[in-house]
């Protein structure tokens, strides 16, 4: 048994998941205490061996699909994103549905969504004031929001794009702070009743479902445009038929969901710590200095500095702190022989803060990204292999879209000197207190 060869707490299931939920440090003082790698109990009688090395990334991404399953290892997700969803299914059903779905986030497609960000971006902020004090974690929120459902949906105004802002909103709010014990343990999820979180969400889902079906039958109705809901409803099999509603249903909660609380989370984490170093500041600020009177979106999403910081954003906290696969068969990784049904964990939090890798991991140093090339098992804020993120590459070029909008266009400064620390929402962190800032200047518009 994994936790009679590896060490481990040794306190109930239920008090490690919620110390882990509450307690940000408390994986890393897992790790120093016992080494890597260590196990910890997230479900009754269900140990996860968490990994922190390159090595154990490699071995990991590199196995057969048909032999580290993640669906299991995510089960406490399921009834949040469906049990279609794309990061729960597994197999050759998972492939052949990454394959369907992989055309919409290639460079082309993504480009199509550039002004889209820039558009948002400017909507969002031209009330903005000289002297005038924003909370840019929702500001983000709301323009990764709008981004989504104009990607996913098409919809940028009405009152169907506006309803569905306020119920997503609320969708995920739902596992706010101590409540997201709920998406790491399937064993807390039991309906007790309207009042209680998880009774509240059930009611949510109803809502969601509602509005999400209701989307599918108008879009039947009406083809052909030019966003990725189109392009999933254009999806056929050999025998020529399309996705269920239920497949659909799933999937599309899936990005609606992933791909802007991630986002907004990484912008709100950027603009903190760009501002908390005047040196950052002001190098990132020469570097987009040529773009003020051409806001060359191709060009901007070259920058080499820029791109840094977004790295470097996602190194000290990444969006997705740990991926999992349950082994379908006995493997061996970093020496280890491991029997099948095994639950292996790779951290990625604990792999981008191991000093052999990231020297002073605790300091923002984009710098770091220019001066040496990582690996894609060195570095992986989206996980890796088969089953890496398929929105990767969206995130980062909304990321310096956004940034480089702001940038240009605001002189920015934090409220406070004091350090913000990191609190759950959901799977991630996000910055406490919703990273307060003054608006110094408006530089041009």
């Amino acid at each position: 048994m994994i936790e009679e060869t590896f060490p481990g707490p040794t306190r109930p299931w239920w008090w490690q998941v919620y110390t882990l939920i509450r307690n940000p440090s408390y994986i890393s003082k897992c790790l120093q205490k016992y080494g890597d790698p260590f196990y910890l109990m997230l479900e009754p009688k269900t140990p996860f061996l968490i990994f922190t090395d390159p090595t154990a990334a490699r071995e990991i991404f590199t196995a057969h699909y048909n032999d580290v399953f993640a669906g299991p290892v995510s089960e406490s997700l399921r009834p949040i994103l469906g049990r279609e969803s794309l990061l729960l299914i597994d197999g050759d059903k998972h492939l052949n549905m990454r394959r369907f779905m992989t055309p919409a986030f290639t460079g082309n497609a993504m480009r199509v969504y550039g002004s889209v960000i820039r558009d948002t971006t400017r909507k969002n902020t031209e009330l903005w004031a000289k002297d005038s004090h924003v909370f840019i974690q929702g500001v983000m929120q709301n323009i990764s929001l709008e981004v989504i459902l104009q990607a996913v949906f098409g919809l940028k105004e009405g009152d169907r794009f506006q309803k569905y802002k306020q119920v997503l909103v609320d969708y995920i709010s739902v596992f706010n702070g101590k409540n997201a014990i709920f998406l790491y343990s399937s064993a807390f999820q039991k309906d007790l009743g309207i009042f209680t979180p998880w009774g509240k969400y059930l009611k949510m889902v109803k809502v969601v479902d509602g509005l999400i079906y209701e989307e599918i039958k108008l879009r039947k109705k009406k083809p052909n445009q030019q966003d990725i809901f189109s392009r999933l409803l254009a999806i056929r099999d050999e025998n020529g038929n399309g996705l269920s509603e239920k497949v659909l249903r799933d999937q599309l909660l899936t990005l609606l969901l992933a791909g802007h609380e991630t986002t907004a989370s990484a912008l709100a984490w950027a603009f903190y710590w760009i501002h908390r170093d005047p040196q950052i500041l002001d190098t990132l600020s020469c570097e987009l200095q040529p773009f003020c009177n051409n806001f060359d979106i191709e060009s901007i999403t070259k920058l080499p500095y820029l791109d840094a910081v977004c790295r470097e954003t996602l190194r000290l906290y990444p969006v997705i702190p740990a991926v999992g696969r349950l082994l379908q068969r006995p493997m061996s990784i970093m020496g280890h022989t491991l029997p099948a049904k095994t639950n292996v964990v790779l951290s990625i939090y604990l792999m981008h803060h191991r000093p052999d890798l990231y020297p002073e991991s605790h300091l923002f140093r984009p710098k770091r990204f220019i001066e040496r090339e990582y690996n894609s098992y060195e570095y992986i804020p989206f996980g890796g292999g088969a089953r890496r993120c398929l929105g990767i590459h969206f995130a980062f070029y909304e990321m310096k879209i956004v940034l480089a909008y702001i940038l240009l266009h605001f002189q920015l400064k934090l409220r406070s000197n004091k350090p913000i620390s990191a609190v759950r929402r959901g799977v991630t962190f996000l910055p406490g207190g919703g990273v307060p800032m003054v608006i110094e200047k408006k530089i041009h518009q």
